[in-house]
């Protein structure tokens, strides 16, 4: 149990496997690999590196992918991830790799441990090449990075789609060189309930344990990730946001909050500093999450726009009791609920507004404010919420009859 699980549905644990074993979960986060800049346009500055490795460090991921862009890594993102090397960090730091000369490089600039790529869809064998050709080529660079110290995960690109017994016998025949396995759907097409088989199949084929590597192309991605856990896997992959290639992968922020409120277990990770992570990457990767957006939006705990709900909650608020009405507090992820300062405010928005200020004021004085919001968005298309520093601004315009809130 955790105390976000005690928030969940009393349908959750109680659905979960006879087999169901509680273990804390592992989040191998790829922000820093070739995942995140293979999503079109995105590029992150070597400055820019070191922040988000020392922010996750932080949260407390335990393993961080460092060095990607798998077969050609620049020079430029090896002198990043050999500088994130030396930063001292306690999260295990590996890399994605497909050739020796990476695995090599891995070594040099002293990473712990490295993420072999290999296709297991016959569809994709270079041309020429059996089965048996890519199982020995598997078992070469394994042996090769296991020479050097490093942890040695084989990654089953697209197991997915591939043919179930190849993989089982790519399993098989490598497991001795391999401390892990990484089962992808690499492109988004398992179900959550078909991926969950996957991963329970896999489990009788290999006794190593299982990595899982999901992409969200037709928004299973965090799904499909909780399935895989129950399932077994125990070490998953993640991309702060989302971002990743095509439609990238399951957010580090909403999976860790799945994890422990569906699931029950812990990560292992500081959640209240996920909303300040997700914004650093949202700064330094130049996407802009939507106000909505699960977990760190900035508007993921705006109360609607109703004005029945603003009042409720607003007296909720009042009596300490809001915490109960939201899904769980947003402090425990480092966000914030906040009333709609917008198009619809009105005396409950701007009551609740001020009471975060430490101020109070009469309806009417709240009615006269509510009137002044409204109209200094009346001319704004689109989605419209005033700011937090925006309403100070207002206040500030007029002398209103606010004053200090007296506790209760």
């Amino acid at each position: 149990m955790t105390r976000l699980s005690e928030c969940g549905s009393l349908h959750n644990l109680g659905t979960l496997p006879d087999d169901f074993a509680p273990r804390e979960i592992q989040i191998l986060d790829l922000t820093l690999e070739g995942d995140c800049e293979e999503m079109a346009g995105v590029g992150l500055s070597h400055d820019a590196r070191l922040a988000i490795a020392r922010s996750l460090d932080g949260l407390g991921v335990a393993r961080i992918a460092v060095l990607g862009n798998s077969p050609n890594p620049t020079p430029g993102e090896i002198a990043s991830a050999h500088a994130v090397a030396g930063l001292g960090l306690r999260a295990k730091l590996c890399s994605f790799t497909k050739s020796l000369p990476e695995i090599d490089t891995s070594a040099r600039i002293g990473l712990w441990g490295t993420v072999i790529l290999i296709a297991v869809n016959p569809a994709f064998f270079p041309t020429g090449r059996t089965g048996a050709d890519i199982i020995a080529e598997a078992r070469a660079m394994a042996g090769h990075a296991r020479d050097l110290g490093l942890h040695v995960t084989l990654m089953a690109m697209d197991t997915t789609r591939a043919d179930p017994a190849y993989v089982a016998q790519f399993l098989a025949q490598t497991e001795d060189l391999v401390d892990e396995f990484a089962i992808c759907d690499s492109i988004g097409v398992a179900s959550p309930w078909g991926f969950e088989a996957l991963i329970r199949a896999a489990k009788g084929w290999t006794d190593r344990p299982l990595q899982v590597h999901c992409h969200n192309h037709t928004g299973m991605g965090v799904a499909n990730t909780l399935a895989a856990i129950r399932g077994g896997a125990d070490v998953i992959h993640s991309c702060v946001n989302g971002l990743g290639e095509f439609a990238g992968q399951p957010a580090l922020e909403e999976i860790a909050v799945a994890i422990e409120m569906h699931l029950g277990l812990h990560t292992g990770l500081s959640l209240t500093r996920l909303t300040a992570l997700s914004r650093l990457v949202e700064d330094v990767s130049g996407i802009a999450m939507p106000p909505h957006k699960a977990i760190t939006g900035r508007a993921a705990f705006a109360i609607p726009e109703t004005e029945e709900i603003q009042e409720a909650l607003n007296a909720a608020s009042i009596d300490g009791r809001l915490d109960e009405a939201l899904t769980f507090p947003p402090a425990w992820v480092g966000n914030r609920a906040q009333m709609s300062m917008g198009r619809k405010c009105n005396r409950h928005t701007v009551a609740f507004a001020l009471a975060e200020r430490g101020l109070t004021a009469a309806p009417e004085v709240c009615d006269r404010i509510a009137a002044a919001v409204r109209a200094s968005v009346a001319g704004r298309a689109g989605h419209v919420l005033l700011t937090p520093p925006e309403f100070d601004q207002l206040l500030a315009a007029e002398d209103y009859a606010v004053k200090t809130l007296q506790p209760a």
